[in-house]
């Protein structure tokens, strides 16, 4: 049926590429638009249509189908369904998957002809719509190497040269870099630190839209504090960032936050997953917090299939993460929608399992709140009340409250950067037993959202002070007095949990391995919240010896996948998922068990004649 141009054109108009087509373009293909209403009774008709047909979804819910059956990919309002076959850049797809509707919805229909000449007509909307086009193109459903993508990290990427311009040169000059190098957007420096991003659209619509000088400088155009990307950080959180932010270029910093790279969606088309990035896609496009609510019921559900799916402990912990992160950064997003920009730069903080990225099925929340210095008594009870919002809507979510009280609800774990420096002074300079754990805690931390600079500035600060002889003998102390369940004679020690002989693998096992990492980082002076990322680090710093850092790394691997799959498995106890029963394993895993725990007993009584002397 043909439909009144008045409806679809404030839709089109706002979605991305069309909406950077010349207003006379846009009315051309909204001439030749057409509309229908999508069912479980007409998809096959949609799909015979394909080959002449270009669709937008205005409303519904559409599954593509993989080989076996099972959904590979969810489009929704504002995603495109049918590839052009033989133009260039858009990826082809010439064998159609079956759709099934979750949804009944609408969907807007061009014909291919008409596409064709549209982008003839303005050639640098192919490549938008490439970068933009999920399409059909990915064809498998999930399986074990279905995950191997989110194994890599961002740096995997990043191996073309950094072509960069500082602020003050030309836009010309700017643009013919853009030319020579063959690139669609460039970092714009200062002194070598990123402060913009200038890209092809940029050139267009705010130079030669408006006429502005050419020899104008390059900061009059750019985005100024463009949305950054650790280079250690895995391709899902990448993913997750230009799906939330709706971008499709990441400028990556290297571990010292210097410019890198830059990936574009094109980069990560090519190594994403799609079960991962249904459900990522879902949590941030959620309008609102009750259908937060509604689609995060899904996540023990889309966790334990990642976790089935993911080869080791250390792939399910990121992916865990990055969804946990997205549902944070999607609940601090509504709450400004709500009440307004924030007041003043902050930092959200991601302590423990979060902020070293291994969380599991049943990780709670460790959260708290950098701020700037000298806030007013309003920006104060803004903070506050975002506080307040994430935490418990990150528990409506299915995320516990954390029962040590570690949240930013908690006004001891909301404070400014000056407040922060104060009380880690006083753990660190008159260490207590409570202070030096709670130190711990923020030493495994990492900036989920907000201001990334005001963190990485701290963290350095915090990291400095973490290197003084008393502190880390103290740290040291309590290291060394954690009872590793292993007895004379390599007897493995269990408690009685729910009538059953167990171990407390978490406690007993995983969190000394962490702890002991965590102290030769913090020697090291290293800024790294995750046990396998401070590993690799402290080989190149030659103050241990690498059979002794391999140990530890195939021993919190051990631990860890030990775990994840007693989780998974049937003899898990319902009340203590950390708990597992020696009498249950096998020979085998008993025997690679008690290695493990020795491994931990020689480093902590290494750690101990280490540090007693503050050497």
């Amino acid at each position: 049926m043909s439909i009144n141009p008045d409806g679809p054109a404030g839709f089109l108009g706002s979605l991305p590429p069309f909406d950077r087509l010349p207003a006379a373009e846009r009315e051309r293909a909204l001439s030749r638009l057409d509309s229908l209403y999508l069912n479980a009774s007409n998809a096959s008709e949609l799909l015979a249509q394909m080959p002449e047909a270009f669709f937008v979804v205005y409303s519904g819910v559409i599954d593509v189908l993989g080989p076996d059956g099972e959904p590979v990919q969810r489009l929704e309002s504002g995603d495109f369904l049918g590839p052009v076959v033989g133009l260039p850049l858009v990826p082809e797809a010439p064998d159609y998957q079956p759709l099934q509707v979750r949804r009944d919805g609408i969907l807007y229909r061009l014909p291919t002809d008409t596409l064709k000449g549209l982008l003839q007509r303005q050639p640098g909307l192919a490549e938008q719509l490439a970068e933009l086009h999920t399409g059909l193109s990915v064809r498998q459903a999930a399986s074990a190497d279905d995950v191997d993508w989110s194994q890599q990290p961002v740096g995997s990427l990043t191996g073309r040269p950094l072509v960069a311009v500082e602020r003050d040169l030309s836009v010309q000059q700017a643009a013919a870099r853009m030319a020579e190098a063959g690139v669609s957007c460039l970092p714009v420096l200062d002194n070598g630190s990123l402060c913009g991003l200038i890209t092809d659209r940029d050139l267009r619509n705010r130079v030669l839209a408006v006429g502005l000088d050419p020899l104008s400088p390059v900061a009059d155009i750019m985005t100024p504090g463009p949305i950054t990307i650790s280079v250690d950080q895995p391709l899902f959180e990448a993913l997750a960032l230009m799906s939330q932010y709706n971008i499709h270029h990441l400028p990556v910093l290297d571990q010292q936050g210097w410019p890198l790279a830059v990936i574009t969606t094109t980069d990560l088309l090519r190594q994403q997953r799609n079960a991962p990035q249904i459900f990522s896609k879902s949590l941030h496009k959620a309008p609102d917090l009750a259908t937060l609510r509604t689609v995060a019921r899904e996540l023990p559900d889309q966790v334990r299939s990642f976790a089935l799916n993911a080869r080791d402990a250390a792939t399910a912990g990121r992916l865990v993460t990055a969804l946990t992160d997205t549902l944070t950064r999607r609940l601090i997003s509504l709450y400004g929608e709500q009440n307004g920009a924030p007041p003043a730069a902050y930092a959200w903080l991601a302590f423990g399992s979060q902020g070293r990225a291994d969380q599991t099925l049943y990780s709670d929340q460790d959260n708290g709140l950098l701020l700037a210095d000298d806030l007013s008594a309003s920006a104060e009870r803004w903070f506050a009340g975002l506080a307040d919002y994430v935490c418990d809507g990150l528990a409506a979510c299915g995320i516990p409250y954390c029962p040590g009280n570690i949240m930013a609800k908690n006004p001891d774990w909301r404070l400014t950067r000056r407040q922060w420096e104060q009380r880690f002074r006083s753990w660190i300079i008159e260490p207590t037993p409570k202070g030096v754990m709670h130190s711990m805690i923020f030493f495994d931390s990492r900036c989920v959202a907000g201001n990334s600079n005001l963190y990485r500035r701290h963290r350095r600060t915090v990291a400095e002070l973490g290197q003084q002889s008393q502190f880390l003998a103290q740290v040291a102390g309590i290291v060394v007095r954690i009872p590793v369940p292993l007895g004379l004679f390599d007897r493995l020690r269990t408690e009685s949990r729910q009538g059953q002989a167990s171990i407390d693998i978490k406690t007993l096992g995983i969190a000394v391995a962490n702890d002991l990492v965590r102290l030769h980082a913090l020697q090291a002076g290293l800024t790294e919240p995750g046990t396998l990322a401070r590993l690799q680090a402290l080989k190149s710093s030659g103050r241990h010896a690498p059979e002794d850092l391999h140990n530890l790394a195939d021993t919190w691997r051990f631990l860890t996948d030990l775990r994840l799959h007693w989780q998974l498995g049937d003899h898990a106890l319902p009340d203590a998922p950390n708990a597992i029963l020696p009498e249950h394993l096998s020979s085998l895993e008993r025997q690679q068990l008690k290695a493990a725990f020795r491994v931990l007993k020689e480093g902590q009584e290494a750690a101990g004649l280490h540090y007693r002397h503050g050497l």
